[in-house]
């Protein structure tokens, strides 16, 4: 990771520290394009810190997704997809003694600002963010980094758009979307629906029996629908679901189900209204 220094708190002014390369030169980072539309001393490419006195801040990337697994209270898998906004999931570090809280962070768009979530959905963010812990300015330091988590509305558009730390008292740094990300938020949502999940009512001590999942999309553009399959019964697990469906088509996808000859009850979760399907074995 390298580094780059601002205004520091006191507001005297940082140079730019970079790395050392052969023969005692330095490796300056790669300047941002000035059409970034933000102050050229106060702007980062992902990966670089910015440091105000006691701290040092990085943003090492951005996912914009609709939606997201999350596990409930009872263990099971569910889905989580924010009426009419995108979810955005900003990686950071933080390091120093004085590690700034949530409400320093925000997500700008054009004209417009969002503030990193503390939960969603009434779900603390560690149930929804798996694979980094969430943000918190107590945690452990962590080379990998933790999540901020952004909701923004559909359609939000802006010739600019970046991960915005203030620190207290001083001047923001912002980090820039790149362009494709950016352009992701200011599209409408497509219009994906379960059109029908379907198991079999019975079978056999030795068959296989498979689930059928088929997603439409209504829209001009594809889109990817998140779901999760829980499992009781016999089995008590749950696994997840990613369904890619071209602009204005229907996929419909098998699915192997974990069957040993004893009773399964099989729960689709989504977004939308969850589907209960129970499959016995065969009598005789």
């Amino acid at each position: 990771m390298r580094r780059r220094d601002f205004l520091a708190l006191s507001g005297a002014a940082a140079g730019l520290a970079g790395c050392a390369g052969p023969a005692g030169t330095r490796t300056l980072p790669t300047p941002l394009r000035d059409e970034s539309g933000f102050p050229a001393e106060a702007t980062y490419g992902f990966g670089e810190e910015a440091g105000a006195e006691l701290t040092a801040v990085a943003a090492l990337d951005v996912a914009v997704r609709r939606s997201d697994h999350y596990r409930t209270g009872s263990g099971a898998l569910d889905v989580y997809a924010p009426p009419d906004s995108y979810l955005v999931s900003v990686r950071v570090t933080a390091q120093g003694e004085q590690r700034p809280p949530l409400s320093a962070f925000e997500l700008r768009v054009g004209e417009e600002s969002y503030p990193a979530l503390t939960s969603v959905a009434g779900q603390p963010l560690s149930a929804l963010l798996t694979r980094y812990g969430p943000y918190t300015p107590d945690a452990e330091p962590d080379p990998d980094g933790r999540l901020l988590l952004f909701e923004v509305p559909a359609g939000s558009a802006g010739e600019t758009a970046a991960v915005v730390w203030t620190p207290s008292g001083g001047e923001p740094a912002y980090w820039p979307l790149r362009d494709r990300q950016r352009a992701a938020l200011g599209q409408s949502l497509p219009p994906l629906t379960v059109e029908a999940f379907e198991t079999p009512a019975t079978a056999g001590a030795d068959a296989d029996p498979t689930a059928t999942l088929r997603v439409a999309n209504g829209g001009d553009r594809g889109g990817t629908l998140r779901a999760a399959l829980n499992y009781a019964g016999a089995v008590d697990a749950s696994e997840t679901l990613s369904v890619s469906v071209p602009a204005g088509e229907t996929t419909a996808t098998e699915y192997g189900l974990p069957w040993s000859g004893r009773r399964l009850e099989v729960e689709l979760a989504w977004a939308g209204a969850h589907e209960q399907r129970t499959i016995d074995p065969e009598s005789g």
